[in-house]
């Protein structure tokens, strides 16, 4: 996909290769998602990152808290 606007929840899941019940869930954790006037919006790069970042912390992501702080570590680290 060449869009890097995302429009709707299925690009959004094209783009971070996880099905919409992982969408919902990956939302609780940070998901770099809006929604827009009724509408899903993301970015291509936004889920990539987002993806990256939870697929190389490490942490227990079947434990939504642990997921969430090894996120947040995460963003920190990348800020400095």
């Amino acid at each position: 996909m060449d869009r890097k606007s995302l429009r709707n929840i299925d690009e959004i899941c094209e783009v971070g290769g996880f099905s919409k019940p992982y969408f919902y869930k990956y939302l609780e954790l940070g998901l770099p998602a809006r929604k827009i006037f009724g509408r899903w919006r993301a970015h291509t790069t936004n889920i990539e990152i987002f993806m990256q970042q939870l697929t190389k912390v490490g942490a227990d992501i079947e434990d939504p808290e642990e997921a969430k702080k090894a996120l947040s570590i995460e963003k920190i680290v990348q800020k400095s």
